[in-house]
């Protein structure tokens, strides 16, 4: 015991923005196949991550060819929520975790009681699961569904759907894509992409995000009809639609209300923080704010209730990015931005020319990067497909292809990072937890120098 404290105690100070690998089965199980961050809670206790390694649940006889999985980082358990096959999964994985981390929302072609990828929900804690892609009195989408997002108690499931029959005004054309709100408590189903009218248009709304208090839904949308007074040039826009209000506005525009000249990028979810009140976007328009010169696709949040736009993918000193900058997510309060970029003078000494993971805090007006190892070790590969802040902002989960930041393992995971906790103050066990596991995964690599097992394929 005196020994390993020595040890311990002879451990130097490390960044505590160091990550931890979470895609790992029961206790510490690696995968033998890669991993995909699907969703992180407001506490960052529950990670939710996709994958078709056979190794995370070793407890099963005959594991799932692919599976949805729920990893606890305080008790060091993984859960496999959602057995699936292959060939019933989407590409890339399409699931989606509450707040609160008890609910799972994922999508799979559960044939033959449908042809078409539908939306359920898991219950982690009660167990059971149900529908969410259903009209309002529980009969399935007749066409896909797919994109669901879930609020911070599990209540409301935002999902989008190409299903003309889950609500009566819905226009029955099978070839547009519609947002709706599928309240658990009442059952209740209606559709977020209407007009000011009350029917729907041609054009497709996708990629919706609903705010913590199940109020607002953002979402990507080609409709030129969902906000009077759209230019006739519009190709695409960010919308926030409060359905209690029954309003929707448009995000994607300057302080001054003046519309983006480009569209914003269609591949990436808005985010929204926990009252609907901050939403964050990338977009190419160069007329959202003053000063945009550097030609490539930004990070912005407009504030709905001030009216405001600003950009967040910028550098300490407010230099603008030399690179594209994409995938936001925004914590409750919307102080935090967590992004993607490939820009190199958003920090300093960013020299590994691979695609990172940074944070904006909106109030001090910095920004830090957290896709990196043990003693500032930079990534020697990606941050793909997706990273997320959890709702208190004080950590950072991400996907990514890189090989060393927890020494050597040789497949996409998922890791966990905290956000700089000397400088944004987060709770104190959250913090003190969080730089405990970094301090076991740097004690057991780094000397007791057992290695992390390759995979054999």
């Amino acid at each position: 015991m005196r020994l390993l404290t020595l040890l311990v105690l002879s451990v130097p100070v490390m960044p505590l923005t160091a990550a931890q690998l979470v895609s790992v089965g029961t206790p510490v199980v690696f995968p033998e196949a890669d991993c995909v961050l699907h969703g992180v809670s407001d506490d960052a206790r529950y990670v939710l991550f996709e994958s078709d390694s056979r190794k995370l649940t070793p407890s099963l006889i005959f594991p799932p060819e692919y599976g949805v999985y729920l990893r606890d980082t305080l008790s060091l358990t993984t859960r496999l929520v959602a057995p699936l096959y292959r060939d019933d999964a989407l590409p890339g994985g399409q699931s989606a975790l509450s707040g609160n981390g008890r609910f799972v929302s994922f999508v799979s072609n559960p044939y033959p009681i449908s042809d078409d990828y539908q939306v359920s929900i898991a219950d982690t804690v009660a167990g059971g699961g149900a529908w969410v892609s259903t009209d309002s009195f529980g009969t399935l989408g007749d066409a896909a569904s797919m994109n669901p997002s879930v609020n911070g108690d599990g209540r409301y499931v935002a999902f989008e759907s190409l299903a003309d029959n889950l609500t009566s005004d819905v226009g029955a054309d099978i070839l547009v894509s519609d947002i709706f709100l599928k309240d658990r408590s009442t059952g209740a189903t209606d559709c977020m992409s209407l007009t000011p009218t009350g029917v729907t248009d041609t054009g497709d709304s996708t990629l919706p995000m609903i705010s913590r208090n199940g109020r607002r839904v953002a979402f990507f949308s080609t409709s030129k009809q969902l906000v009077p007074g759209t230019p006739s040039d519009f190709i695409a826009g960010i919308f926030v639609h409060d359905r209690i209000a029954g309003t929707t506005v448009r995000a994607d525009v300057s302080t001054g209300g003046t519309p983006g000249n480009r569209p914003p990028r269609g591949i990436n979810r808005p985010a929204v923080s926990a009252d609907g009140r901050f939403v964050a976007f990338a977009s190419f328009a160069d007329n959202l704010v003053a000063g945009d010169t550097n030609s490539t696709t930004d990070v912005f949040v407009r504030d709905l209730t001030l009216g405001t736009t600003v950009r967040a993918s910028l550098a300490n000193d407010g230099s603008q990015a030399n690179g594209l900058s994409f995938n936001p997510t925004i914590s409750s309060d919307g102080r935090y931005l967590c992004f993607r970029s490939e820009a190199t003078n958003l920090v300093a000494g960013d020299t590994n020319g691979k695609l990172d993971v940074f944070v904006r805090d909106l109030v001090k007006g910095t920004t830090i990067r957290v896709h990196y190892g043990l003693f500032g070790v930079q990534a020697n590969g990606d941050a793909v497909i997706s990273a997320q802040i959890c709702g208190d902002g004080f950590a950072v989960a991400y996907t990514s292809d890189a090989t060393n930041l927890i020494g050597s393992y040789d497949h996409r995971g998922v890791y966990l990072a905290a956000n700089d906790p000397r400088v944004s103050s987060p709770p104190g066990a959250m913090a003190a937890r969080l730089y405990i596991q970094i301090l076991i995964h740097y004690v057991r690599d780094q000397l007791v120098r057992v290695r992390l097992p390759r995979a054999n394929g």
